[in-house]
């Protein structure tokens, strides 16, 4: 015989019955929840272990009063997305954020293969996964487990900017156009700096809202909001004590003529010099030179009024 919810093939003996008008209702949204077909209980619809199960589970709790209405996941054997072998019992903390973000309750008997979860996060295949609609009930110590994880979570939303750990890699690629590395470079050469007649030191929070502001063009308000900054004057201020530590070590270390990086030429061609500038600039390719563009900006020249851009571009490529 064919389950009635989960339509799988079951042995008769080991199938349950559908008893009484409760239980029906019940089997009937989990069907549809299945993604089968609706149907309507007769006397002979039978239901395997685990379906059942489940059905009685949800007539014990749907009266209770310490219950909690919850769309709650529906388990597999092995892992609950893709039912493999090879998985481990999910983290509360993963549980915590999945409920956050797809409002989906996990039971803590469930168990999830590692290429599901990333940071963390139980990956958007969940969504395929199956819910059912159930109350339920936590006790004391689960409780406390949740409220404190999800304070954590919610703090660590507040100072996710403060530091690059915060990020996985790509995400923080995406942001600021630096890795990880890079940003660790950079920062060690930020120092403090005096701004308006105040001493101020340069957090990793600051240098990253002066990288998104570069790379985006956010505005301050913009960056107020997603930075957690108290104001926009304070984004001001923190951008220009960025901008100012920059110039004062990592400007003349890394740009302009008189940078190590110009003075030394074969460590400039080897570091700077790509290949594809080499071979679309260098008219001899097999032997490297150094390559500088100069692209200057907008000059008003007078024109015909026949022209309607009142612009002329210079650009030059030279190579040394």
């Amino acid at each position: 015989m064919r389950c009635f919810i989960c339509n799988s093939q079951q042995n008769q003996r080991v199938t349950h019955r559908i008893a009484g008008p409760v239980k029906a209702d019940i089997a009937a949204l989990h069907r549809r929840r299945f993604g089968n077909e609706p149907l309507q209980v007769t006397p002979n619809s039978r239901l395997c272990f685990s379906c059942d199960i489940r059905v009685n589970r949800v007539v014990e709790t749907q009266n209770n009063p310490a219950g909690i209405p919850m769309e709650v996941l529906v388990l597999k054997r092995g892992c609950f997305i893709c039912g493999a072998e090879n998985h481990d019992r999910l983290s509360l903390d993963a549980r915590v954020k999945c409920f956050i973000k797809y409002n989906i309750f996990i039971p803590d008997r469930a168990r999830c293969c590692e290429n599901h979860v990333v940071d963390g996060f139980v990956q958007e295949d969940i969504e395929n996964c199956v819910t059912i609609p159930m109350n339920v009930v936590m006790h004391g110590v689960l409780i406390s487990e949740w409220f404190k994880k999800m304070r954590e979570l919610l703090l660590l939303d507040k100072t996710r900017f403060n530091t690059e750990a915060n990020f996985s890699d790509e995400d923080f690629k995406t942001l600021t156009s630096l890795t990880k590395e890079q940003f660790t470079g950079v920062f060690e050469m930020c120092h403090g700096v005096v701004v308006n007649g105040k001493r101020r030191l340069v957090r990793k929070k600051d240098l990253i809202a002066l990288l998104i502001k570069m790379t985006k063009g956010s505005s301050d308000s913009f960056l107020k909001c997603v930075l957690n900054y108290t104001s926009r004057q304070s984004v001001s201020l923190s951008i220009t004590a960025a901008i100012e530590s920059l110039m004062q070590v990592f400007v003349p270390h890394n740009l302009g003529f008189d940078c190590p990086e110009v003075q030394n030429r074969e460590r400039f061609i080897q570091q700077h010099v790509t290949d594809f500038a080499n071979r679309l600039y260098n008219p001899n390719p097999e032997q490297r030179k150094a390559i500088l563009y100069t692209d200057c900006t907008y000059i008003k020249i007078p024109k015909s009024s026949q022209f309607k851009d009142n612009h002329f571009r210079l650009t030059k490529n030279i190579t040394y």
